[in-house]
């Protein structure tokens, strides 16, 4: 699951859609060599792209945006760093409008990075459409499938319980860790929008449509509330706005209390509830009927 989060667009920015809107996905991409001592640089361009595009949303000239970078490692290559710009655009035109208003608002982080690195490349990602009917996170965006043989009943009531553990280990860690990566959006997050967005998308009204998730194990650092976030891991929760959303989207989110150890009720997101075991969660809703899905990490 983690090498499909890595080949998905890091940094997509959506123009605001009518109804049922679809769109190509263009992206400009900058490869940089390997450095950890540009660390701090590549985080403070994130951020001040980040806060243009933050801007492009609030005047409804974004539909959506995300932001990150990542490390490619090779077994026969120099290692390097990957720091992506995609959009879902209808046209290109739109594409160049966008990317040429973020270059203009941050001139000191476009000569950064293209002196950096040593290659980029704008480019329009396939031939396919894709679209959000519901959760915008890049993340969770479902194809366009044009021919469809046999669809859901969307009459029916979708019920479903998520047993969700799954969090981003470090850089280099394998196996068993009590450590997450801080920076990194939890990707089982994003599998939850998918999956929603997927059930309406095959035409599913969302009323229909009832989303539990018994949160345990270390995913649960992601429901941390910003200050303690910050406090305990020294960077914002990356994982806030996409948890806001699916909360807006009535998805419930049932914390583990045995999971949770020493974190006070007041350090969670309000929207975070807090249940004796997630074992309970799992085995009521079952019993209630609801579907189970699994979101974990592969190892």
């Amino acid at each position: 699951m983690k090498k499909l989060l890595f080949s998905l667009p890091f940094f997509l920015l959506l123009i605001v859609p009518q109804a049922k809107s679809q769109y190509f996905t263009f992206g400009t991409g900058f490869k940089c060599a390997a450095d950890s001592t540009l660390e701090d640089s590549y985080t403070d361009a994130k951020k001040q792209i980040a806060a243009t595009l933050a801007d492009l949303q609030a005047n409804g000239k974004l539909y959506s945006y995300d932001v990150d970078y990542h490390k490619d490692k090779f077994d026969d290559a120099p290692d390097s760093t990957h720091f992506m710009v995609m959009m879902y655009a209808l046209e290109e035109t739109e594409f160049k409008a966008t990317t040429t208003t973020w270059e203009e608002e941050n001139p000191g982080i476009l000569k950064f990075l293209t002196g950096i690195c040593p290659s980029r490349s704008d480019e329009k990602f396939g031939e396919s459409t894709s679209f959000l009917p519901v959760i915008r996170h890049p993340y969770a965006a479902v194809s366009n499938i044009e021919h469809v043989d046999i669809k859901p009943d969307p009459n029916l009531k979708y019920n479903i319980v998520i047993d969700f553990t799954s969090f981003v280990k470090p850089e280099g860690v394998e196996g068993h860790t009590h450590d997450i990566d801080p920076k990194s959006l939890n990707f089982g997050l994003a599998e939850i929008g998918r999956l929603l967005n997927l059930h309406v998308g095959a035409g599913i009204p969302q009323e229909n449509i009832n989303i539990v998730v018994a949160v345990h194990g270390m995913a649960s650092e992601s429901f941390l509330n910003n200050e303690a976030y910050l406090e305990e891991h020294k960077i914002e929760n990356p994982n806030i706005s996409l948890l806001e959303e699916l909360n807006d989207a009535d998805v419930k989110f049932l914390m583990c209390g045995q999971s949770l150890g020493d974190t006070k009720k007041s350090e969670l997101l309000p929207f975070a509830n807090i249940t004796f075991t997630a074992q309970t969660t799992l085995s009521e809703y079952q019993s209630k009927g609801y579907a189970l899905k699994v979101i974990k990490n592969n190892d």
